[in-house]
């Protein structure tokens, strides 16, 4: 679920992983094997953990003035994991000195003590998230390295390509700012699936796919993390804004016919509109077609399961959706 940042497109998977599963793992930076064998249900990742280097920065950074901030987290973390502080993937201003670094570390002070907390507990929690997840889908292959990383405010989980493979990261300073503890399940279960929808039907490009998909992939990972976790509240698994449901209801009709109209466009302007949170559209809700999209998934799970919603793809796909957002736009 990509919160604060549109989507880069994704691409196919990577090759085969090792197991880094064990409930008390202490990860550090880099690839680390460990034993599954405590977990019934265990799969194969590998886990790039780049939180350890960020808090020997602020360790070392934090009673300094701003400038000898930037100089050293351009030294600690930019320059020692260039493949991840970028543009393409953190998006614009996230590398060198650049604003987006200098706007984190300005309103970071306030969020330091969860961010810590998350950071360890993460470590510890992941095994369980991947044992659940698979208990769902038995067939889940974590074929695409998992990252802890800062993200600058730019996503709390989402699909990048590093080092021009796809990767899935969690923003830790993202998920401490917006998610209570009781939600990190739903979280873990949205982009997990993501990497299971890849594997299984090649699906995965969000922006600059048709938009159709992208209704679909991220309508489906929605509904996917509410099934797996009924506890946590409608508003909780869209995500931000909290109000999203309520303010795109009046407004359905409205919306489904714009997206049928321009189901098959691959504009980023489009795609924009509909899934991203700082969207220049002030006309409909930001990230409305993940409400949209959670419906129509919604309505075809009181047919199929779950599985058989994971391999729905091709054209027999966009007729259904096609004629599931006509009836939504009379």
């Amino acid at each position: 679920m990509t919160v604060f940042a549109s989507a880069v497109k994704k691409r196919s998977l990577g090759p085969f992983l090792f197991a880094v599963l064990a409930v008390s793992a202490h990860l550090l930076v880099g690839s680390v094997p460990v034993s599954a064998s405590e977990l019934p249900h265990a799969t194969q990742c590998r886990v790039v953990n780049l939180m350890p280097p960020f808090w020997r920065f602020w360790d070392a950074a934090k009673d300094q003035p701003q400038s000898a901030q930037l100089q050293l987290f351009d030294e600690m973390v930019v320059k020692e994991h260039p493949e991840v502080y970028r543009e393409s993937v953190l998006g614009a201003g996230s590398n060198g000195s650049g604003p987006r670094i200098a706007d984190f570390l300005r309103s970071a002070p306030p969020n330091i003590a969860v961010m810590r907390k998350l950071s360890d507990s993460l470590e510890a929690d992941l095994p369980l998230y991947l044992s659940g997840f698979q208990k769902a889908f038995p067939d889940f292959a974590c074929q695409n390295p998992i990252y802890f990383v800062v993200s600058l405010g730019a996503f709390d989980g989402g699909v990048r390509s590093v080092n021009d493979s796809p990767a899935l990261l969690f923003g830790v300073d993202v998920i401490a700012r917006i998610h209570p503890e009781n939600e990190l399940g739903a979280l873990f279960d949205h982009e997990l699936f993501h990497m299971y929808h890849r594997q299984i039907t090649g699906m995965g490009g969000g922006s600059g796919d048709p938009l159709y998909r992208a209704l679909w992939e991220e309508g489906l990972a929605t509904y996917v993390s509410g099934v797996l976790n009924p506890q946590v509240s409608e508003s909780a698994i869209l995500g931000h804004p909290e109000d999203l449901a309520a303010r795109t209801r009046p407004l359905l009709s409205a919306i489904a016919g714009e997206l049928l109209r321009n189901m098959d466009s691959t504009s980023p302007d489009i795609y924009q509109a509909f899934f991203v949170v700082n969207s220049a559209r002030k006309d409909i809700p930001p990230r409305s077609g993940y409400y949209v999209g959670l419906l129509i998934a919604r309505e075809l799970g009181q047919r199929y399961s779950l599985q058989q919603l994971a391999t729905m793809n091709g054209e027999s796909l966009r007729s259904t959706i096609g004629g599931m957002l006509q009836k939504m736009a009379h």
